[in-house]
């Protein structure tokens, strides 16, 4: 038996939850870290000086419908290898491919192909993002709060329909967006948490008080806090003021600066800290093409003014064209929070939401082999997934 050839990565500045450890190192055996830290340097086959770059926890993105063209409402072995490839070479290492935007009687199939993708060789020539999972954003919204999507994605909240997607979905389904003041919405809130499906609130019109109580009958998530959804009011706070005040909610947000505001932003992650927020990209088709039309499940958008938006009306948002390695950045430049925090942000609280940060989200000796290389501008230079570069700069 071959022995598995062993890799440090040296003068670097490591990453870790708690300081940036300069002069570190970071050790790699096969697909796992065997080693990170200071001091001396552990053995290997090989010896690659970073010359004081940044090197972090891979990136996981638990919003993104699509990118490079791409679009993971309409999948396909050849579209879910693009968008993997693209967010790959910006340093998300994982993702959960979220599907929106999609009639129901189509969300049967979107769901099956993309759990049959999942369990074949199709995604797996291993030169991006691995994909975790699926993020359903849907159908049980609020048409109140839907954003680009209309009438003919959402339907009322049902047990029975539920059932049917988890089971079209073969087990892939990790994380589910539904609006909680809707009628039987309780109760497929209930059956998700049996499903070991992480239930978050999004698309929704909820007040405080039904926001509260659904976070004590299990909801445990934000979907992109500030967007679409009743707004923060001093005598009615809504969601906004029910993520905020409720420490077991981790919340999303988008730091495009387009979204929500940086100042908001800031004040949210002041509330939260970083094990309460999640950076997502909400990216769609658009991310890093340059084409100017594109798909969202079975809705046509155009690219306007840098911006995403339906094309029927020209000014509803729809997604955003973000990466993972913006979305770091921003936090950084545009809103000001510490690198080590935006880094949790990304990485450590994702892989908490989904129950992987035992061996996802942080670099530590047994972990996944899943980090980034950042230069001095927090530039991604380098992807490594599960032990294998997808690319470098």
């Amino acid at each position: 038996m071959t022995a598995r050839r062993r890799i440090a990565l040296i003068n670097a500045r490591v990453i870790t939850p708690s300081e940036v450890i300069d002069g570190g190192h970071v050790a790699v055996e096969g697909a796992r870290v065997v080693a990170c830290g200071a001091g001396e340097l552990p053995y290997a086959h090989e010896y690659l000086d970073q010359r004081g770059a940044y090197i972090g926890p891979g990136y996981i993105d638990l919003h993104v419908h699509g990118g490079g063209g791409a679009d993971f409402g309409a999948p396909t072995a050849g579209q879910i290898r693009t968008a993997l490839r693209f967010h790959g070479r910006h340093g998300t290492t994982a993702l959960l491919a979220t599907v929106a935007g999609v009639v129901p009687n189509r969300l049967t199939t979107v769901l099956d192909v993309l759990h049959r993708t999942l369990t074949t060789a199709a995604v797996a020539d291993r030169d991006g993002s691995a994909l975790l999972g699926i993020h359903l954003e849907g159908p049980f919204l609020n048409p109140a709060r839907r954003g680009c999507q209309d009438e003919r994605h959402l339907s009322a909240p049902s047990v029975a329909q539920f059932t049917a997607l988890v089971a079209a979905a073969g087990g892939a389904l990790r994380l589910m967006t539904i609006a909680p003041e809707l009628p039987g919405a309780l109760e497929v809130v209930a059956a998700g948490i049996d499903a070991g499906v992480v239930m978050s609130m999004g698309h929704t019109d909820a007040t405080y008080e039904q926001a509260a109580s659904a976070a004590r009958h299990g909801i445990r998530h934000v979907t992109h806090l500030g967007n679409c959804m009743r707004p923060f009011h001093q005598r009615e706070p809504g969601v906004f003021g029910a993520a905020l005040s409720h420490s077991h909610l981790t919340c999303e947000v988008i730091v495009d600066g387009i979204a929500i505001h940086p100042a908001v932003v800031a004040m949210i992650a002041s509330a939260k800290g970083p094990n309460g927020l999640v950076l997502i990209t909400d990216a769609v088709a658009a991310a890093g093409s340059s084409e100017s039309r594109f798909w969202l499940g079975d809705i046509p958008l155009s690219v306007s003014d840098d911006r995403v938006v339906r094309s029927e009306d020209g000014t509803t948002l729809a997604g955003s064209m973000l990466t993972m390695e913006d979305a770091v950045r921003n936090a950084v430049h545009l809103v000001g929070i510490p690198l080590i925090d935006a880094v949790t942000m990304a990485s450590t609280t994702p892989a908490r939401v989904l129950g992987i940060d035992d061996h996802k989200g942080s670099l530590v000796s047994g972990a996944d082999a899943d980090l980034v290389v950042l230069d001095e501008d927090l530039a991604v230079t380098a992807t490594m997934v599960g032990g294998r570069w997808v690319h470098h700069r």
